[in-house]
């Protein structure tokens, strides 16, 4: 590390206002693992209102500090202890701040802060060792998106909120990479702006682990994902330069064997094995019809 950035780090941990954030979070997280080991021993209710009040106390703190150093100072405490809890009150907090950034509307914001601060919920109830003495979560987004599911139909949140939170959080652990046929599949299942949330999430879950290694592929990432769509990339069945009506006018009967066959010709595309251009596709249909339906 050089000297000008050490020097930064110290000037950050020896103002009075990092040591107030310090002291906050450290009470924060308490109330935290209080909170989520009720959930898991106890089985008792989550108090989403209540996780997302410790995080609007650290991101409005009164330290005359800006949104831009609370990454500084979560940046300068990467010797606290980083467990679960610990890490999705980072998660939580730096998904808010984005969230405030980019001025999204209330609900979003809460939407982003829900996300990180349910994200790894499940890993507590998933966690085993092995015979090395490693420790693993299997299924862990799973679980938690259950839990997630769970405490916001009982806490009776909007449906839609609910499905975005619980979806996004079963997601999290999915690839998001820099690669053209994984991005369309993502896009094509996903959504467009499901897909945008998903890699902040993913993007902020790296961050509160303090690692930066995945920093230069999130940004491949999003350039690539900005390409496609500028491209106005065939991602869905209505992109096709084919649709029901020329398959119809190649002999396929109506009802469901179309669909099947515009899937398939969608499962190609997306693939990069055929070119979304109407005589290829067509062809590409032909062949289907004589061999699944003749």
């Amino acid at each position: 590390i050089d000297r000008d950035s050490r020097s930064y780090s110290e000037k950050i941990q020896n103002s009075e206002s990092y040591k107030k954030f310090r002291d906050t979070f450290v009470q924060e997280v308490d109330q935290i693992k209080s909170n989520i080991n009720d959930v898991v021993e106890r089985n008792t209710q989550i108090d989403t209102d209540a996780l997302l009040k410790e995080v609007d106390v650290l991101v409005s703190l009164d330290t005359g500090a800006t949104s831009y150093s609370v990454f500084d100072m979560l940046h300068n405490m990467r010797k606290f202890d980083d467990a679960t809890f610990v890490h999705c009150l980072n998660v939580s907090l730096i998904c808010t701040v984005l969230a405030k950034w980019l001025k999204l509307s209330p609900e979003d914001v809460k939407l982003a802060s829900l996300c990180g601060m349910l994200h790894d919920i499940g890993k507590p109830v998933s966690f085993y060792l092995d015979e090395e003495g490693a420790g693993h979560f299997p299924d862990h987004a799973a679980r938690s998106a259950e839990m997630a599911d769970a405490a916001l139909r009982r806490l009776r949140a909007s449906n839609a909120l609910r499905t975005q939170v619980v979806e996004l959080i079963a997601r999290h652990m999915t690839p998001l990479e820099p690669d053209p046929k994984i991005l369309r599949r993502r896009l094509s299942r996903y959504g467009k702006e499901a897909t945008w949330q998903l890699l902040a999430l993913q993007e902020a879950d790296f961050a509160g682990k303090g690692t930066g290694q995945q920093a230069t592929i999130f940004r491949e990432t999003e350039a690539l994902l900005r390409q496609l769509l500028e491209e106005k990339s065939c991602l869905g069945i209505r992109d096709l330069a084919v649709h029901g009506r020329e398959l119809l006018e190649l002999g396929f009967p109506e009802g469901r064997r179309i669909g099947l066959c515009l899937n398939f010709l969608l499962e190609q595309v997306l693939a990069e094995r055929l070119p979304n251009e109407k005589y290829t596709l067509l062809e590409a249909a032909k062949r289907f019809l004589q061999e699944n339906i003749s």
